[in-house]
């Protein structure tokens, strides 16, 4: 069996040296470590046009969901992305929520966020999701299409939305292991040092065309995959074609069996 190289994380009182004493004595250690196989690269789609992938099962509600890659990882970014995910569709007082489900009662359970990766060579990325009756699914796919396309100026909404993420910035604590694990996380997305106060600082002097900018460039307007799962008996694909080009998707694709 192969032995690869490990990393030992640490938080306590003793020295490097001491700790370094104290692990040998209980790990015993290979004289010799197998190289470590080059990492997979998985190339992430580009979604140059709206398809539409349904997979049939026998229930009564129906889901589905939006996704697209977008631009590549930058930290400037993130402080927009943060508040734009508290105004748009991150919570029960988000655009989406509170226009999908509480305003038109169109769906059971609905979010739409922006993903920031844990990589800098990774790019954000864009899900959606609505949980609706399947006679609803139309009116629903509606709904959330008008949000990514054109987003309301909701002032007294934002500035919700923007407190929100100070007061979560203002409270934060990093203690313990968590200062290992944040300093790998940052490492991780070429950045040194705590880049929070950085956030902080931006988000203070954001304003609503920020987040409008953000909405603008990366999703209105634009190609996504949709996902949608439900009865065939009550989704009818000459509705879901509307939306993109259609592929239906078997148990056996999905599964391998």
């Amino acid at each position: 069996m192969p032995t690869f190289k490990h990393q030992v994380l640490y938080y306590g009182p003793l020295s490097p040296a001491a700790l370094s004493a104290a692990v040998k004595k209980v790990h015993k250690t290979p004289a010799s470590w197998t190289a470590i196989p080059t990492a997979e690269k998985f190339t992430r789609a580009v979604q140059d046009e709206n398809k539409v992938f349904f997979s049939h099962y026998d229930m009564v509600q129906a889901e589905m969901s939006w996704a697209r890659n977008l631009t590549a990882y930058e930290f400037q970014k993130e402080a927009a992305v943060d508040v734009f995910n508290n105004y748009f569709g991150g919570g029960m007082g988000s655009l989406v929520f509170q226009t999908i489900r509480e305003s038109k009662a169109l769906a059971y359970s609905t979010y739409a966020f922006i993903g920031t990766p844990s990589k800098k060579t990774d790019p954000f990325s864009f899900i959606g999701y609505v949980g609706s009756q399947a006679d609803k699914l139309p009116e629903a796919v509606l709904a959330m299409n008008e949000l990514i396309n054109v987003l309301p100026d909701r002032t007294n909404a934002f500035e919700q939305a923007k407190g929100s993420l100070l007061k979560d910035l203002e409270t934060d604590r990093v203690e313990k292991m968590g200062i290992i694990y944040s300093y790998i996380a940052n490492q991780k997305k070429g950045l040194t040092g705590d880049p929070r106060k950085a956030k902080y600082d931006q988000v203070k002097a954001m304003s609503f065309k920020d987040i409008q900018s953000l909405h603008n460039q990366e999703l209105s307007g634009k190609k996504y995959s949709y996902t949608i799962i439900g009865n065939e008996k009550n989704i009818k694909t000459e509705d879901l074609s509307k939306y993109g080009t259609l592929k239906v998707l078997k148990l056996e694709e999905l599964f391998g069996y």
